[in-house]
């Protein structure tokens, strides 16, 4: 039995596993993709997990969105 497709995004620093710990192994997929392209995501579709592991390595969750959400707005703003 196929599982369902989720929609979450996961992100990792310098390694392929992601912060919550899941790992692309066993045929898995799940999208697991850097700083860039999480906080580029919509925000409900961020992992909860990956967002608290961030906040507690010391980073501001708003400051992060607003620096990589704000050019990737702009670019698909000029694209439209």
């Amino acid at each position: 039995m196929a599982q369902p497709i989720s929609n979450k995004v996961h992100t990792h620093i310098n390694h392929p596993r992601s912060l919550c710990g899941l790992a692309p192994k066993n045929g898995a997929h799940y999208r697991i993709v850097d700083f860039t392209n999480f906080f580029t995501a919509a925000e409900e579709n961020q992992c909860t997990v990956c967002l608290t592991r961030i906040k507690a390595r010391g980073y501001n969750i708003a400051a992060l969105r607003r620096q990589f959400r704000t050019p990737y707005e702009i670019h698909q703003q000029i694209a439209a």
